[in-house]
């Protein structure tokens, strides 16, 4: 897909996470973000099942330091700090986010994102599946535990992505403008 002249990718597949069980849905688009806007927005209950395996995976074998074959999702979550995020209980309740700048970070969830996410609880979201919007390397990154590739769950995917994408770009340019 294009937005606002930037292609994007969706791909609809088995995972490339091992917290995905069965297939994953998976979106990404380059978005020219500086290094510095690192953000990981993710469904709570994948953040506690994340944490636990970091703890476990670490402290079991003794390491002292995480290494690059831990997928980043989980290396943020030693790494950065949590981000306290402005929303209705209900949506604090179901995400959290750790950011290289949670004011950042925090902005970003606020408005159209925090808007759109209240949106999806009610629909595809409600049942809690591993849900992970993160911004990397200049690209945003969406990951969905999907088993069956439901038109509206992928509409409301594609709307919650463009929309995360939109306010990326908008925090980039409103922080270093021109």
């Amino acid at each position: 897909g294009l937005l606002d002249g930037r292609a994007w990718r969706l791909e609809w597949g088995p995972p490339q996470r091992g917290y995905i069980d069965g297939q994953e849905l998976r979106l990404r688009m380059e978005l020219g973000l500086s290094q510095d806007m690192q953000m990981l927005l993710l469904s709570r209950p994948l953040m506690e099942t994340l944490e636990g395996w970091t703890f476990e995976h670490y402290t079991e074998n003794m390491q002292t330091r995480i290494d690059v074959s831990t997928p980043e999702e989980m290396r943020w979550l030693a790494m950065f700090p949590k981000v306290t995020l402005a929303a209705p209980k209900e949506l604090k309740s179901r995400f959290a986010a750790v950011a290289a700048s949670p004011p950042t970070a925090a902005a970003w969830f606020e408005g159209p994102l925090c808007e759109r996410l209240a949106e999806q609880v009610r629909g595809p979201l409600a049942g809690e599946p591993p849900l992970v919007l993160m911004t990397l390397r200049g690209r945003l990154y969406l990951r969905l535990e999907l088993a069956e590739p439901e038109v509206a769950t992928i509409e409301a995917m594609v709307k919650l992505f463009e929309t995360a994408a939109a306010r990326a770009v908008q925090l980039a340019t409103d922080r270093h403008p021109g």
